[in-house]
């Protein structure tokens, strides 16, 4: 139930403002969704989503990246690139991310903006920071240095070393 709900919340940021009728459900124009998963996951983790997704005529893209093998700038410049190898027409970008991965979505529009930039969901992102983070590196940090990198000792409560990687938030956004 927990995980339908969701998918009806991510639906309903991705369609037309206002209410969604049954007739309006499909995406005609086969914008671009980028999915991204979380830290210590795979594209594989937000496949039945992309899945979904792709049935209602978005072109989805759910990048695979190193999430635990780069620090938070380091991933952007990486999914950037990988973006701008399967953004080949002149669409819309939507973003769905979870975890890390919505955390990293701001930081992303706001280096390498997209000319025609959609809405943005995030899931359960670690925006104000983790506590549970704070707490793993202050008691186990060689082990939680060693399961979530460099990105994972960036994401604790003090945001002072990340501050710049986020921008103004001036488009369409739903946090989940």
């Amino acid at each position: 139930m927990k995980y339908f709900l969701t998918l009806c919340f991510i639906l309903t940021a991705l369609y037309s403002g206002g209410t969604v009728f049954a007739d309006e459900k499909h995406n005609d124009s086969g914008d671009y969704v980028v999915v991204l998963h979380g830290i210590a996951c795979t594209s594989w983790r937000m496949e039945s989503l992309s899945n979904h997704l792709r049935s209602k005529g978005y072109d989805v893209i759910n990048l695979d990246y190193p999430s635990t093998g780069y620090d938070l700038e380091g991933l952007v410049d990486l999914i950037h690139g990988n973006m701008l190898n399967q953004l080949t027409e002149d669409k819309t970008v939507h973003f769905v991310g979870h975890s890390m991965g919505g955390m990293l979505i701001p930081a992303i529009i706001h280096k390498y903006r997209p000319k025609k930039l959609g809405r943005v969901v995030q899931i359960a992102p670690p925006n104000n920071g983790s506590e549970i983070a704070d707490f793993l590196k202050d008691n186990c940090n060689w082990l939680f240095n060693l399961l979530y990198g460099p990105a994972g000792q960036q994401l604790g409560t003090n945001r002072e070393t990340i501050e710049n990687l986020f921008g103004e938030i001036d488009y369409e956004l739903g946090v989940i």
